[in-house]
Order: structure tokens, then sequence, then C-alpha cells
């Protein structure tokens, strides 16, 4: 799952250009779904997304240019309102169901679909439960790692089956790419965009580190939003899991994501995993 910036980023007043500079991103086709995902959705929803305005998709320095949001991100700081959290969630569910089921039979799975996060999650845990002292860290820490192996090592064949149901999902919850203006929410970064379970997409996005530990948000005040039905609902609480889990391993000391956050903030995500267990 990309976490990561994987490319550059240049713009005026109004136009942005994002320029992927990590040959092994743009290969495996990211502009192209960032390209496909504007040329999708902004016809049908010009005030969702960015206006599609030029790419160069096959060549040594990729890049997609689009007009410019007005608006900031939601994790830009300070108390995210009611309304806020309201358009939010009618945003992601304006994507979501932007595409007919006969065009989202023409797409793609999003990168890092639910079979793959669950076989990768899987992996990933009982490996840094093998690597790790059984002293190391806080006890917290420590239980939601084996838990959440646990968990993951019985739930995994359940929850690795192809979309329950179909959307068209952004694969990025990351709220520093949800734009607030003060009225409305809209939308950026589609580079892992395609088709997706919804249940898995809602839990993507409440779970994603940024929103509880850069934006402060209630997850479960923003879940409780989004209008699933109760069969849905529940595998948004076991792909929570599997999105916790996730981010703790990423928060670990010596992965990705433990320097480019605050300190007590793998604590923070161990008690996460250990209330949604």
């Amino acid at each position: 799952m990309p976490v990561a910036t994987t490319h550059e980023l240049t713009w005026d007043a109004t136009t942005v250009t994002k320029r992927y500079s990590r040959w092994d991103r743009w290969d495996r086709g990211e502009p192209r779904r960032e390209w496909d995902a504007l040329t999708l959705i902004h016809p049908r929803l010009p005030d969702l997304v960015p206006q599609p305005l030029d790419c160069d998709l096959s060549g040594v320095a990729p890049f997609v240019t689009m007009s410019r949001l007005p608006g900031d991100p939601v994790s830009g700081g300070g108390a995210v309102p009611s309304r806020c959290l309201d358009a939010v969630a009618d945003a992601v569910t304006a994507f979501h169901h932007a595409l007919s089921p006969e065009a989202l039979a023409d797409r793609p799975v999003r990168r890092w679909d639910a079979a793959t996060g669950m076989t990768e999650v899987q992996d990933w845990a009982l490996q840094e439960q093998g690597r790790r002292s059984t002293d190391e860290g806080e006890e917290s820490v420590r239980t939601a790692l084996a838990d959440g192996a646990g968990w993951i090592t019985r739930a995994s064949t359940s929850l690795s089956g192809p979309p329950a149901d179909p959307v068209f999902g952004r694969a990025d919850g990351n709220a520093a790419n949800l734009i607030w203006d003060g009225e409305r929410v809209r939308l950026v970064d589609f580079e892992d965009a395609g088709v997706s379970d919804v249940a898995y997409e809602v839990a993507d996005l409440v779970e994603h580190v940024s929103v509880w530990s850069d934006a402060a948000i209630d997850s479960d005040a923003l879940l409780g939003r989004f209008d699933l039905s109760a069969v849905a609902g529940a595998r948004v609480q076991q792909y929570r899991r599997m999105f916790a889990l996730f981010w703790l391993l990423m928060l670990l000391p010596g992965n990705p994501a433990h320097r480019r956050n605050p300190k007590g903030t793998v604590e923070g995500q161990a008690n996460r995993l250990l209330g949604l267990l």
C-alpha cells in the first residue's frame, strides 16, 4: 500500500501538475489510473474532483496536469466541524457511486485490494513477531501485535474474496486528500483507484493514521455518516481491524512511518487496534 511521497507537485493559481518521480510507481500504472479516474469522474461530477487538463503517461517523467481546487486539506490542523464530516461522507459516497455497474465492470480493481491487503498484512505481522524481542517496546504494542497477528490468521480466508458490494474506490484514506472549502469537500489523488468493496474503502478512510492522528477526527462519528447496510457495516468493522494492524506495523520502530509521526503515535495505534479487537 503506498504511503510515502511518490510524486512532485507544482502549481499556480489555477492548475496543479503532478509529476511521478519514482519509476517503480509509474511503471505499475499510477499515472494512467490517475488520469483515467479524472476523465471518468469529472464529466459526471465536475465539482467533486479536479478537471483533467493535460498528461504524459508514458514519458521518462510522466505527469498529469489538473485544475486547482479551492480549500485546504482536512488534516491541516484545528478542530474538524461536524458539517465537514457530513461533507466528507457525501463526497466519498458520490465518488463511490459515480460509475454505473456496467462502467465498473470495465475497470481494474484498485491497487492493494482486500485480497492483497489481507495476505500482505498477515505475512508482515507474522514476520514482525518473529524478528522482534518479546520485551521490546510498550506492553500494549506487544499485545496488539500478537493479538492482531492471531486475528488476521483466522480471518484472512473469509475476508479475501472479490468485492461483495462493488464501488469505484479511491484507494486512499489520507485525510490530506480531502479538500474542505468551508462548504463542501472535494477529492484528490487517484493513482491507485479502481473497483473495490464499499466496506473496504470506508475502513481504509476511517482507520487511516492521518484521520485520528493528524486531523483528530472521531472515526466512529465519521463512519456513522455513511449509509451502509448491516452486512456492509459488519465487514467494515473487520476491515478496520486489518487497516489498524497495517498502521501498527507501519509505525513500529524501523518501519516506514515511524519517524514521520510524533512520539506516542505507535502506542496510540496499538490501543486503537486492541479496542477494535
